[in-house]
């Protein structure tokens, strides 16, 4: 995963204000109502709060906003200057706030925003990085039977069962369960029905992709780079609302994230739309 300077900061925003990135309508703006939503771009315009709140290695807490609509990542360099950078939140962007900000309270399990004074990358752009760590969310304010998911990661590891993200949702006890298995797979998960299924998956590679599901009470639908996968593929479901692994200490995500937004609707209709909304900004395919 490559990383940015301090040197190299100030012309990395400019440029990004003013090129593609900067250039790309902000999502929910396009398409609201979404119940959950953390990215390090301003997903939404009203939106005033910060980015993420970032722990240096002298324990040392403060809030990171936005320039031009992405990740402050000069007041983010200035803050944790040489050392590292941990995420301890991720702060939801939406007006549904269903499942409250993304934390995590243990040193140990806090995913990497800044690596010995550099802001950890992909594809140019920052991410999050979730080697062995993970986060869970503040509350869970919905038990809502149709979902509606959308992801840009990536993914460096080959070890199986690596969970990349799960909802554990109370009252109708919805499990939608994304992970990577071996050398390429990822497998979509509900155990609305008793039966546990549907259950399908697809190939995906290493590096950057992004992840797209539907879940309805009768169906789901699983797409990696904006194309459906049904190949039958058995996941691994997690033990609460988490991202990055499935529970403290297990089947952590060897990779990052850039984005996680959760509908409590079906968007069929504006899928397509969303995924390109994403792409169009990550360049992820």
């Amino acid at each position: 995963m490559p990383f940015i300077s301090a040197s190299a900061i100030t012309p990395y925003n400019s440029i990004r204000g003013g090129a593609a990135g900067g250039s790309v309508a902000l999502l929910l703006d396009s398409y609201p109502n979404a119940a959950a939503a953390y990215s390090l771009r301003r997903l939404r315009t009203n939106y005033s709060g910060s980015t993420i709140r970032v722990r240096r290695t002298d324990n040392t807490e403060q809030d990171i906003g936005f320039v031009n609509n992405e990740l402050d990542t000069v007041s983010l360099l200035s803050f944790v200057g040489s050392g590292n950078g941990f995420v301890v939140k991720w702060y939801d962007q939406s007006t549904g706030n269903d499942m409250g900000n993304g934390i995590q309270t243990t040193a140990t399990l806090q995913p990497k925003i800044v690596d010995s004074g550099s802001v950890t990358l992909e594809n140019e752009l920052p991410v999050i990085k979730f080697d062995d760590s993970g986060m869970d969310f503040e509350s869970l304010n919905t038990n809502s039977t149709v979902r509606t998911v959308f992801a840009a990661f990536n993914t460096s590891g080959t070890a199986e069962q690596q969970v990349f993200m799960n909802g554990n949702f109370d009252g109708n006890r919805i499990q939608c369960s994304l992970y990577r298995s071996g050398a390429g797979k990822l497998g979509f998960l509900s155990t609305l029905k008793a039966d546990a299924s549907p259950d399908v998956g697809g190939d995906i590679a290493t590096g950057q992709s992004l992840v797209s599901a539907i879940q309805t009470t009768t169906s789901l639908d699983g797409y990696i780079n904006a194309s459906s996968v049904s190949d039958s593929n058995t996941s691994r479901g997690g033990l609460g609302n988490v991202l990055g692994y499935q529970a403290s200490g297990l089947r952590h995500l060897i990779g990052g994230f850039s984005e996680y937004i959760i509908y409590n609707s079906d968007q069929t209709t504006y899928r397509s739309a969303i995924e390109t909304n994403i792409n169009n900004f990550y360049s992820i395919y």
